[in-house]
């Protein structure tokens, strides 16, 4: 009988080819998109809220990653200021707007919002308000979990139905992977491997397309070599 821990690797691997298999064209575009974005010397925000936060801190100041990703978070919102107190904030309408409101997100540059549900206000804020100050955007978000769960935003609308280009993260719902026949709770979570190797296989595609046009790419190297 094969161990938890061994299923569960086995797990990442089905999850990291599925997603391969049906995300390519996707992650393709997106990459495509930040190589526009960086030609014409825009920003690369990513930010979510909760464990999704997670793939923004990911993203920023990483060795081997992109010098133009800018991250944007709340303390509020980590899980690391107060877990159950980020739950129920990112819920409340009015903080992704003024959030962006001091990063003033334009035309040149997009926005990469991670949200496993899909469903809160801060997600949803963030792509809207980032669309209406003519922000492209980018979703990584669960469409099993977002499909069986109704908004939590005035609009009526989930991540997935709002952003330009949408990359299916493949989480089951409820992100927990596994299940014991005697454990009521399912558990083995998904969603930040998911989101942060999504994430940095477009950075990677990215970082060749600007090879491929004759562009030095603006890498970080690691400060411990």
């Amino acid at each position: 009988m094969t161990r938890y821990d061994e299923a569960y690797f086995k797990n990442i691997g089905v999850l990291l080819e599925e997603i391969l298999e049906h995300e390519s064209n996707k992650m393709e575009e997106t990459a495509n998109l930040f190589y526009e974005i960086i030609k014409q010397n825009g920003r690369i925000f990513v930010s979510g809220s909760g464990h999704s936060s997670l793939v923004a801190q990911e993203a920023y100041y990483r060795a081997g990653g992109l010098v133009s990703i800018k991250p944007i978070w709340l303390k509020s919102l980590l899980i690391t200021e107060n877990a159950e107190m980020s739950t129920h904030l990112e819920r409340i309408p009015g903080i992704a707007e003024a959030t962006l409101n001091e990063h003033q997100p334009n035309n040149k540059d997009c926005l990469v919002v991670v949200s496993n549900s899909g469903r809160n206000a801060y997600g949803i804020e963030l792509a809207i308000t980032a669309k209406s100050m003519g922000c492209k955007t980018v979703a990584l978000t669960s469409i099993q979990h977002s499909s069986n769960v109704e908004s939590r935003h005035s609009s009526g609308k989930r991540l997935f139905e709002l952003c330009d280009i949408v990359i299916d993260s493949h989480v089951p719902l409820g992100d927990a992977s596994m299940s014991h026949p005697d454990f009521k709770e399912n558990f083995g979570p998904v969603s930040t491997i998911s989101t942060v190797a999504i994430f940095n296989a477009v950075i990677c595609r990215t970082i060749e397309i600007l090879i491929e046009n004759n562009q030095q790419p603006e890498v970080l190297k690691s400060a411990n070599l």
